[in-house]
């Protein structure tokens, strides 16, 4: 899968794996992952179009990533993911303040001009959100 990420603004979140060997014996877990879980909100969206409006489409979806991210304080990432296998499928995966914020994204301008310029590029389109992230 190749990924298109507008990086986060910020990065609060901790990951820790301690792993430990012996001699002749393969590493081991030696304490849990710890996670921490904030109030943040994710949302996942998956376009289906047909390949050749890949091209058309791609740009516009690069320009409303690009605007989220650098003009919404609420939106932290913003990653637009495609794969060869599946050309005519394009995968977002959004991360937002809270759902408040993600509904002011649907409000800005180029939110508005994107989804108006792309409507008739896609054939089928999937929105999911999910109110907690843990990473």
């Amino acid at each position: 899968m190749s990924s298109l990420a507008v990086l986060p603004k910020r990065r609060t979140l901790m990951h820790t794996l301690m792993i430990s060997s012996t001699l002749g014996k393969p590493p081991q877990l030696r304490n849990s992952i710890e996670i921490e879980e904030e109030n943040m909100f994710a949302v996942t969206v998956v376009f289906q179009m047909s390949p050749e409006n890949l091209e058309q489409f791609m740009p516009l979806m690069i320009e409303n990533a690009r605007a989220s991210v650098e003009t919404e304080d609420g939106c932290h990432q913003f990653d637009v993911c495609t794969d060869p296998s599946r050309p005519g499928d394009v995968f977002l995966y959004e991360l937002y303040e809270d759902a408040a914020a993600f509904e002011a994204h649907r409000q800005t301008a180029h939110y508005k001009t994107f989804d108006g310029a792309v409507g008739s590029l896609v054939l089928e389109k999937s929105v999911r959100t999910y109110s907690t992230v843990a990473q």
